[in-house]
């Protein structure tokens, strides 16, 4: 079992083990090969495309993350205020978006 299997079923919390059950499963009835490691390549790829569309690098906190994503969201969300024709945005309550992370261990 590969690297593919373990990083997968860490985010799907699931067992390396049952999602290589259910890979051998799956390649028994469909017959295509190396589909995890497909899924988990792709996977790669989106999250370092995405860490760089925030400006962030691949050795990021998730603290680090979750402050991009909350950053964006709120120039984001001003700017869709704007776009509404509403000017009252700084009165938004900003204090909505602080609340803990939760660590996946």
């Amino acid at each position: 079992m590969d690297q593919s299997y373990t990083k997968l079923a860490r985010i799907l919390r699931i067992s390396p083990g049952d999602l290589l059950k259910l890979d051998k499963g799956m390649s028994a009835i469909t017959g295509q090969k190396d589909v995890i490691a497909s899924i988990a390549k792709e996977n790669e790829m989106l999250v370092a495309k995405n860490l760089a569309e925030l400006g962030l690098s691949e050795d990021v906190t998730a603290e680090e993350v979750y402050t991009a994503l909350i950053n964006k969201l709120s120039y984001v969300d001003k700017h869709l205020y704007e776009l509404l024709g509403y000017e009252e945005y700084n009165k938004f309550d900003q204090n909505i978006f602080n609340f803990k992370i939760r660590t996946i261990s």
